[in-house]
């Protein structure tokens, strides 16, 4: 799993916060991760030599293991002097283990769906995809989520589990 690939932006898109873009490179950025996504999660899935079971949940806490232990391995982490960091294919990996719950979190409560968050400039995940349709009014954002979590992982403050929790939490909202 060496060659991994990045998460690389569209080209029309800023390396800026997301608060930075415009609407359009916001609408480029959505337009593009709803075409990738699919293709993302597939490519995580045949890169752990793995199959969707039918059971989500079983299937994001073997997966969720898999990508834990990757984590902690090159290329997907480095050893520093402060400690043990998150690469560029350890985002990516991620990412995509964000994509993947996300999928099977739409597969599994239809309502929910994804759509840009064009309101509130301070909220942390202005102009990027999120998931909306939550008896809550609430929305979630797969991406951030994951990539935070397997910083976390990293610094030793979560486990192997924090996909199916993520998985568990978007079905009961």
């Amino acid at each position: 799993m060496t060659d991994y690939p990045l998460f690389l932006f569209p080209s029309g898109v800023p390396l800026t916060p997301s608060h930075d873009w415009t609407s359009n490179e916001s609408k480029i950025y959505f337009d593009w991760f709803l075409s990738v996504k699919d293709e993302r999660a597939n490519y995580l899935l045949t890169a752990l030599d793995e199959n969707l079971t039918g059971n989500a949940g079983n299937d994001i806490k073997r997966i969720g293991q898999k990508v834990y232990d990757h984590l902690f391995i090159a290329p997907f982490s480095n050893q520093t002097e402060n400690g043990i960091k998150i690469t560029n294919k350890g985002l990516a990996l991620a990412a995509d283990l964000g994509i993947l719950t996300s999928n099977l979190v739409l597969r599994s409560v239809p309502k929910l769906r994804w759509e840009r968050l064009e309101k509130g400039k301070r909220h942390i995940s202005f102009r990027l995809p999120v998931i909306v349709g939550f008896s809550d009014s609430s929305n979630v954002e797969p991406i951030r989520f994951s990539t935070s979590g397997a910083r976390a992982i990293l610094e030793g403050r979560l486990k192997s589990d924090i996909w199916f929790k993520f998985f568990e939490a978007c079905l009961t909202k």
